[in-house]
C-alpha cells in the first residue's frame, strides 16, 4: 500500500505478483466462463476495508454518456484528507473508442451513437463498485478497463494489529473480483497489480459488480 508503512521495496519487488486467472466471461454475452476460473461465496471473500481515518467517498454514484467512437472516462474519488491539496481515486472507468459493440437488448450500437453508464459504490465498507447497464458487451480486444485503487484501505489486511511482511505477502495476492448479481458467486479475473501505486487494472468485457479482495 505504497509501503509508506516501512515495507522494503524489494521485498514488494519480489512479491508483487498477481494470482488472478483468467476472465470468466460475461453472462449473456455468448462468452463462456474459464474452466479455470475461481470462485467465493460472499462471506469467504476477503474484501478490502477502508482504512481508519480513510476520507469519505466525493461522490457514491457518477454516471457518464459513453459514445462509440470517442474515448471516454469516469472516476469515483474520495474527498481530500485534512490539510492536504489533493484527493486520491476509488476507481476509474476506461472505453476505447471502438469498446461499445452491442446494448444489452443485443441491439448493435452505431458509430457515434451513445449510451449511458452509471457506476456506483453499492457497498462502501467492502468497497463494492456496480456497474450498469447490466448485459453490455464490449467488442474483442476492445474491452473497458477498470483500475480500482486501494490507498485508502486498511494495510492491516490480516487483522493482527501489525503491518509487517505478513501483510505484503497478502498484497500481492489482490484481484479483482465480478458478482452477477447480490448473493452470486464472485468469480476471479486477470489483472494487472501495482503495488506502487496501490492500484489493480483489469479488463472487463462487460458489466456487473466489481470488488478487490485477497
Amino acid at each position: 500500500m505504497n509501503w509508506r508503512y516501512g515495507i522494503g521495496a524489494a521485498l514488494m519487488a519480489g512479491l508483487a505478483c498477481n494470482s488472478g486467472l483468467t476472465d470468466p466471461g460475461v453472462a449473456g454475452s455468448g462468452r463462456a466462463p474459464s474452466p479455470l476460473a475461481v470462485t467465493q461465496v460472499e462471506d469467504s471473500m476477503q474484501f478490502l476495508r477502508p482504512a481508519v481515518g480513510a476520507p469519505a467517498l466525493a461522490q457514491k454514484v457518477v454516471s457518464f454518456y459513453a459514445v462509440r467512437g470517442e474515448d471516454r472516462r469516469a472516476e469515483i474519488w474520495y474527498h481530500p484528507r485534512a490539510g492536504e491539496p489533493d484527493s486520491s481515486r476509488l476507481v476509474r472507468l476506461k472505453l476505447d473508442k471502438r469498446s461499445l459493440e452491442n446494448a444489452p437488448d443485443g441491439t448493435p450500437i452505431a458509430q457515434g451513437d451513445s449510451l449511458l453508464i452509471t457506476m456506483t459504490v453499492a457497498d462502501t465498507l467492502k468497497l463494492i463498485v456496480d456497474m450498469q447497464p447490466a448485459g453490455l458487451v464490449f467488442a474483442d480486444n476492445r474491452e473497458a478497463k477498470l483500475t480500482m485503487w486501494y490507498i485508502e484501505t486498511d494495510p492491516d489486511l490480516n487483522l493482527d494489529g501489525v503491518v509487517d511482511t505478513l501483510d505484503a505477502q497478502l498484497e500481492a495476492t489482490l484481484t479483482t473480483w465480478r458478482q452477477e448479481n447480490p448473493g452470486d458467486l464472485w468469480q476471479q479475473l486477470s489483472g494487472v497489480l501495482d503495488t506502487v501505486d496501490d492500484q489493480i487494472e483489469t479488463e472487463i468485457t462487460g458489466f456487473t459488480r466489481y470488488a478487490v479482495s485477497y
